[in-house]
């Protein structure tokens, strides 16, 4: 009887994320509440669904997304689900992959990560996967960096944050201003 409740309850958990009442939203109600400084959401991280191949580029908009929360306040990013709250799930990303699983893509994140903004930022991420509607989504929680955190772009390097439900660069003097504010010396 026990074990049937700890049973259901871990099902729930699964399928729901954490429930309200310990005091965390679940992913539901993030989706719920939509986008903001803290919420983002992206329908895919590779897979462009307009073009129907692989892009590049939409991996490189992720972490841009992940660096401006790094800089800022930190935040959640769901990845399956569009910006009309439609959970679309990352069902075409796992084909994309090596290994086209759970697995497979949180290394891939991870490897991405490590990539463009720094192995040492890669610890203030958590990367989990949910089903909601028979679909996966990842959602990737971010803590705010204790350093300025940047985006490799090429050669140069790019400093972003969070204003609002978007992610902006900021440009050399804004940045300078900006992190002289946030982390001083």
């Amino acid at each position: 009887m026990i074990a049937d409740g700890i049973n259901k309850f871990m099902e729930d958990l699964l399928k729901k994320g954490i429930p309200a009442e310990a005091g965390v939203k679940s992913i539901a109600d993030i989706i719920a509440e939509g986008e903001n400084n803290k919420v983002e959401f992206k329908s895919s991280l590779r897979w462009d669904r307009k073009l129907s191949q692989v892009n590049k580029l939409l991996e490189v908009v992720v972490t841009k997304i992940i660096t401006g929360f790094l800089n800022t306040d930190g935040g959640t990013l769901l990845i399956g689900v569009d910006d009309s709250k439609q959970i679309v799930g990352i069902e075409d990303d796992y084909r994309t992959l090596q290994k086209p699983d759970r697995d497979g893509y949180e290394l891939h994140l991870t490897q991405l990560f490590s990539s463009y903004i720094g192995k040492e930022r890669c610890l203030n991420t958590s990367i989990s996967f949910h089903e909601l509607d028979g679909k996966d989504i990842c959602m990737v929680q971010v803590e705010p960096s204790l350093k300025p955190a940047y985006v490799k772009e090429g050669q140069e390097s790019k400093f972003y944050i969070r204003t609002g439900n978007q992610t902006q660069p900021l440009g050399i003097k804004e940045s300078i201003e900006y992190i002289q504010e946030h982390w001083p010396a």
